[in-house]
């Protein structure tokens, strides 16, 4: 073998693998395409099976109300059967107080927050009347918009 036929057949080499690695990145493209679509087929699924149109709201309001009882788990069961326990209507009613009490706890917080502010921040007359005349201020300007038409 000459060293012309040599240096061609690496070249050739060189282009085939080039060509493979070229290849090879395409592929894994379109790989991740495809798992990016699938999952976001997958995710439209489950939130098409989560929707909740088919819950009944009188149901749900029974269990949530059993529920924030002492033994509420043994009243649904009693009530609605032990499937009732886990099903969709219970999970939501849980979702929904677990969610109204952080909203509480949250309410319950502000308010020691301002109880205390005002606490360490007593009234003075000339304050309460800066107040006052910036909600009368407002008051007006809402006034005057409103009958502007704005």
């Amino acid at each position: 073998m000459s060293k012309d036929e040599l240096a061609d057949r690496i070249a050739d080499q060189e282009v085939e693998r080039e060509t493979a690695e070229a290849e090879e990145k395409r592929v894994g493209k379109l790989r991740d395409e495809h798992k990016e679509v699938k999952s976001a087929l997958r995710a439209g699924e489950d939130a098409a099976t989560r929707d909740t149109p088919d819950i009944d709201a009188e149901r749900l309001g029974n269990i949530k109300e059993m529920l924030s009882q002492p033994g509420g788990e043994q009243a649904v069961a009693k009530r609605y059967g032990k499937a009732a326990v886990s099903g969709p209507e219970a999970r939501l009613a849980r979702t929904q107080m677990s969610h109204a009490a952080g909203r509480e706890t949250a309410a319950a917080k502000e308010a020691a927050a301002d109880a205390a502010w005002k606490a360490a921040n007593p009234p003075t007359p000339l304050r309460d009347r800066t107040v006052e005349a910036l909600r009368e201020r407002a008051a007006k300007e809402q006034q005057r918009d409103a009958s502007r038409g704005r």
